[in-house]
């Protein structure tokens, strides 16, 4: 275990018309040549509730501008529509091989969490990265309490970048940043109760070297006996004990994809940007986590406002 610590004194579009909420129905069989026009496959893994969620987010905005979609599992991606104008949409990894072994040439949008890579994009294929800037996290901790000075945050060869970025910010913001490094898991709650020791707020980010199924819990647990805040990435972080996060729910996921594609297709079929990221946040708090450690939080719509008017500062 190796810890670095640093410390320091981030005409109208079609996609904007009247939203319709239609059924959602995951589709199986083959259907040919099914009429004329734009029509998007989305395709996802059944297993996961945000992907059927964004899923149908994604259907609800772009038949409401017109542009038929169908929702298929990774299963039947073989057995997936074929009409003239077809572009995919993949969410998730799972999605991604499917389309791959699937070894058909079409438009793609892929959705992940984090920015894919060594992907050959072309003017038919970009990413829409789902992961919230982690500057984002900082004036999220200001909008929650004046009074913290430093920030711990554990990174390994998967968040280097992002702690770099986070430090730029945090002296932005006027934070102390202590940036620990994790090279294994071996002696990581060790290193995290130093972190924790040290600071006023632990700041966790998506790196599945560090917070991952085994380790999460007793991150938590352990944050929390030493009285301790977390900040999550995802609502799912904080249902499960972190006391707020900033993330891109399934609504907002859908309705940038959708915006994507009908950009997409007015553009001659061809995107405009290999990447793309959310133009829009939202925020989760765990009041009841927040009230156990004895702090007293703004209202999740407050913590939203705090943050955009310090980001356009």
């Amino acid at each position: 275990m190796v810890s670095l610590v640093i410390r320091f004194a981030f005409s109208t579009p079609r996609w904007m018309k009247l939203i319709v909420i239609l059924p959602v129905f995951l589709l199986s069989g083959t259907y040919a040549n099914a009429g004329q026009g734009e029509h998007i496959i989305i395709t996802i893994s059944p297993n996961s509730q945000f992907q059927l969620d964004t899923a149908a987010a994604i259907r609800k905005n772009l038949e409401a501008i017109d542009i038929r979609a169908s929702i298929i599992s990774t299963e039947n991606i073989n057995a997936s529509p074929a009409y003239a104008n077809t572009a995919y949409i993949l969410i998730g990894n799972a999605a991604a091989s499917a389309y791959k072994a699937h070894e058909v040439d079409a438009p793609v949008l892929f959705i992940s969490n984090k920015k894919l890579q060594n992907t050959r994009f072309t003017s038919a294929k970009a990413n829409l990265v789902l992961e919230q800037p982690v500057c984002r996290d900082v004036p999220l901790i200001k909008a929650m309490d004046q009074d913290w000075e430093s920030i711990a945050f554990l990174s390994s060869i998967n968040s280097i970048e992002r702690a770099s970025d986070l430090t730029r910010c945090a002296i932005e913001y006027g934070f102390d940043i202590q940036v620990y490094a994790i090279t294994n898991d071996t002696d990581l709650l060790k290193t995290l109760e130093m972190a924790i020791e040290d600071n006023d707020v632990l700041l966790a980010v998506a790196d599945p070297l560090i917070y991952n199924s085994r380790t999460v819990k007793n991150i938590l647990l352990t944050s929390y006996r030493r009285r301790k805040p977390v900040i999550g990435y995802s609502d799912n972080f904080v249902d499960a004990g972190a006391i707020a996060a900033v993330y891109t729910s399934a609504n907002s996921a859908g309705e940038r994809a959708a915006q994507i594609i009908s950009d997409f297709i007015d553009n001659n079929w061809q995107f405009k940007s290999k990447v793309y990221y959310p133009t829009d946040f939202s925020v989760r708090t765990n009041y009841q986590v927040a009230k156990s450690l004895g702090i007293s939080l703004p209202d999740d719509e407050t913590l939203h406002n705090k943050i955009m008017v310090m980001e356009h500062k």
